[in-house]
């Protein structure tokens, strides 16, 4: 080998070597992160739980202020994991609707700006 190839083997092992390092620090980074989210999961399921049924209760509370007899709320899809979703629930006269396809612009409306004021309270 040639001084110039044995130069550029050495360059490109070192290279490869600060790599690894990169790539170690990088794998323990990522364990250490897993490790604090999984340690903090029952508090950010406890403080979501939470946020999810205020904003649920001051929608409802807003919704019946803008239209009387009326009522909304969220609803988890799965009761025991709200990362499977949320739905909007409407109540006019006593009916909860879940299929909010059948209300009117205006209902619409005022079911979206309740839960944004909600959200925003």
């Amino acid at each position: 080998m040639n001084d110039n190839t044995q130069n550029n083997l050495s360059r490109i092992k070192e290279e490869i070597k600060e790599l690894l390092e990169q790539k170690n620090k990088l794998t323990k980074d990522l364990n250490d992160l897993k490790q604090v989210m999984d340690k903090n999961e029952p508090q950010k399921k406890e403080e979501l739980d939470k946020a999810f049924e205020s904003v649920s209760k001051d929608m409802g509370k807003i919704f019946k202020l803008m239209l009387k007899d009326c009522d909304a709320r969220l609803v988890k899809k799965d009761k025991d994991d709200i990362n499977k979703g949320i739905q909007v629930e409407v109540c006019f006269s006593g009916y909860w609707n879940t299929n909010l396809s059948t209300l009117s612009g205006g209902q619409k409306s005022f079911m979206v700006v309740s839960l944004i004021f909600a959200m925003l309270k």
